[in-house]
């Protein structure tokens, strides 16, 4: 009989076991991969409330039906957080993955959760731990598998941390089950090429390997995670003029500036964390008379951002900006400024016309009243801007990308589809609504992957 007859049999028999009770069934991990094993399914059944002891006693039943390996889960929907969840010794990045799984009946519940950036990298770097570490364990006590069962869960779990790796490196879940894509990761990961016979062995389930080997491939993918990961950045307060900026340094010789929304708290670290990763040091401002910036008088965000960039040029060969709604706007403003050889525009949901954004006439008076401590310039100041900010006009759009919400109703997806088209300017649409930069870093990180 075929998994997926299996995974049938199973799926009606829940149905006519919990009934009203049962939210999905979900049919994910290797059962997935296009190599897996006759031998391997993984189901989860999904309850929409808490399960009994006889729920678990069906489970069991079910499971000795059938002479496979049948890796069968139930979860609730109570216990379903994103700040909490942890899939059997999985932490929140498990998520990830489970937004691919194959409901073969009812919804995937898990596509309406999204843990922070921040905590699927710690969730990652600690499923690492735990491999790494059993491993040891196996390593001190002299117990090291001997049969091809043994060699089969290893290749199994090494392969499990290169791709939860690649997740929070690119937001790309993969089973990676072509060499391609194996030598690809692990280069990165490693930062050189897989030794000879790496990538085979971890593929091939009929090749044998020493013990010794293995315990080594343990040992370097688990260093380079926390090596690439947990990268060791200090952070440094200055002001440019009355600007307050913060730099996170990690040692790289290129530099991503971050020109938050509006109105902001200016919050950034799940991007941060992210461009870290991807080997930029990272530097964040506030506006002028906003947040832990000094001044009293408005001015104009593209100026702010001018100032910034001109002082961080004086020390990075390479200054690229990542920029969302108000910042985007200011981004694209510096856009005519060549003298600036700015490597990268990455404009997320941007402002490319005030006149336009929906309700944008009630924006100073919604700052005042639900914002009152963001800025301390004149809410009239601020009105005037908005209502005479000039449209951009863009004749030199090389190395500008748009990313933009379908959804988005404060800025609609024509206004940014005409603009782009006007001036040939790279767009990247996303079935979202308006974005900010962690909700992008949570959503849809993928899209930056072939980005930076």
């Amino acid at each position: 009989m075929k998994n997926h007859e299996i995974a049938d049999k199973i799926t009606k028999a829940a149905i006519n076991h919990f009934g009203e009770k049962l939210a999905s069934v979900l049919l994910y991990g290797s059962s997935l991969s296009a190599r897996r094993l006759p031998n391997d399914l993984d189901i989860i059944v999904v309850l929409k409330e808490r399960e009994s002891p006889e729920d678990l006693s069906f489970l069991r039943f079910e499971r000795s039906k059938y002479d496979i390996e049948i890796d069968l889960q139930i979860i609730n929907i109570p216990d379903i957080h994103s700040d909490s969840f942890a899939h059997d010794t999985h932490g929140q990045f498990v998520i990830s993955f489970l937004h691919h799984a194959n409901p073969i009946y009812g919804k995937n519940p898990f596509l309406d959760f999204f843990p922070k950036y921040t905590q699927r990298v710690t969730s990652v770097i600690q499923k690492a731990q735990y491999y790494y570490f059993r491993a040891k364990r196996l390593q001190a006590n002299d117990v090291h598998p001997g049969n091809q069962q043994d060699f089969s869960f290893h290749r199994k779990k090494l392969i499990l941390m290169l791709s939860d790796f690649w997740l929070v490196y690119s937001g790309k879940v993969d089973t990676l089950d072509e060499p391609e894509e194996l030598n690809h990761v692990i280069s990165i990961l490693t930062r050189k090429s897989p030794y000879s016979g790496e990538v085979n062995f971890l593929l091939d389930d009929s090749l044998s390997f020493n013990w010794g080997n293995i315990f080594s491939l343990y040992q370097k993918y688990y260093f380079a995670i926390l090596d690439i990961l947990r990268p060791a950045a200090q952070t440094n307060i200055s002001f440019v003029g009355d600007i307050y900026t913060e730099s996170h340094v990690i040692g790289s010789n290129k530099l991503m500036i971050i020109a938050s929304g509006c109105p902001s708290d200016y919050d950034e670290r799940e991007m941060i964390h992210f461009l870290h990763i991807r080997g930029y040091d990272v530097v964040n401002f506030h506006y002028t008379a906003t947040g832990k910036s000094k001044g009293t008088k408005f001015k104009l965000p593209q100026n702010d951002l001018l100032d910034v960039l001109s002082a961080c040029k004086k020390q990075y060969e390479g200054v690229s900006v990542i920029a969302n709604s108000y910042g985007g706007y200011a981004a694209l403003a510096l856009r005519n400024h060549i003298q600036l050889q700015i490597n990268k525009i990455i404009a997320i949901s941007p402002v490319v016309d005030f006149k336009k954004v929906q309700n944008i006439s009630t924006l100073p008076k919604y700052l005042s009243e639900n914002h009152p401590g963001w800025y301390r310039f004149e809410k009239q100041e601020f009105a005037n801007f908005l209502q005479n900010a000039p449209k951009i006009d863009n004749n030199h759009p090389k190395n500008t990308i748009i990313i933009h919400g379908k959804f988005d109703e404060q800025i609609k997806i024509d206004d940014i589809e005409n603009y782009c088209k006007n001036f040939s300017i790279e767009l990247k649409p996303l079935k979202s609504s308006h974005l900010s930069l962690n909700r992008l870093t949570r959503e849809n990180l993928d899209v930056l992957d072939g980005i930076l």
